[in-house]
């Protein structure tokens, strides 16, 4: 993050004037602030609890197999259907995620000009012009807001889904196995204790994601700033000394 923020330092230096159109402009603040922290808070927080959680997974499965290989497949089953959730839910909302993020750096563009020449915007009678559109700004963020955290969170309810179906075959199946003398009963209390501890990374994974989401398009919007052409200086004037 530290070199990010140095990299955007050095690229605000040298930026072309021509490249910074009224969008770019006026997000640019909550870029440069809003969206490296969000960077660093996935980072900090997100990654570590991810890489937790998937590697717990791993090893729940792995253990599983070791002891029964045909119980193991109930895990095993369930993670491409997740993993196919997950991706059709990221294709959708992750365009609406990066729009979020940039009608909030219009907001703050906004905001950075009306309030420090507010007075002149009274003389000007471009007040009532301004609430409008920042009335539009609004409008548009709550429809990026419910389309991408609508199928967000539908994620959630579907992964409790998942486990409850998971439970109940396991149940089933290791129970059917117990009776016909396959596995013994403490085998079968081992996977019931393996079903738990699969449980909370399975489901801790949701709102991962989430955040996953949210840190990616923030990294998009800061890239943006980094690819943008630097001025060539060739109409500069460059002065001596003595001048």
């Amino acid at each position: 993050t530290a070199n990010l923020k140095y990299s955007l330092n050095e690229k605000l230096n040298y930026i072309s004037p021509s490249s910074l159109n009224r969008e770019v402009s006026g997000n640019l603040l909550a870029r440069v602030n809003n969206d490296v922290a969000n960077i660093r808070s996935f980072v900090n927080k997100i990654v570590t609890v991810f890489l937790s959680d998937f590697f717990m997974i791993i090893a729940v499965i792995i253990a599983a197999i070791s002891m029964d290989a045909q119980l193991s497949l109930i895990f095993i089953g369930v993670l491409p259907i997740y993993l196919m959730i997950i991706y059709v839910v990221h294709i959708i909302t992750m365009d609406n995620y990066k729009s979020y993020q940039d009608i909030l750096g219009n907001q703050m563009g906004v905001i950075g000009i009306f309030l420090p020449n507010r007075i002149m915007m009274n003389l000007f009678n471009s007040v009532g012009f301004l609430h409008e559109y920042f009335e539009s700004l609004i409008s548009q963020q709550k429809e990026a807001f419910i389309k991408s955290r609508l199928y967000s969170d539908i994620t959630n309810p579907i992964s409790w889904f998942l486990t409850y179906v998971i439970q109940v075959l396991l149940y089933l199946v290791a129970g059917y196995m117990v009776i016909k003398g396959t596995i013994s009963l403490g085998e079968f209390s081992t996977f019931i204790l393996y079903l738990q501890l699969f449980k909370k990374p399975f489901l801790s994974l949701t709102n991962t994601f989430n955040s996953l989401r949210i840190g990616f398009s923030s990294l998009n919007r800061v890239l943006e700033i980094l690819e943008l052409p630097n001025d060539d200086n060739s109409n500069s004037i460059v002065l001596d000394k003595e001048s």
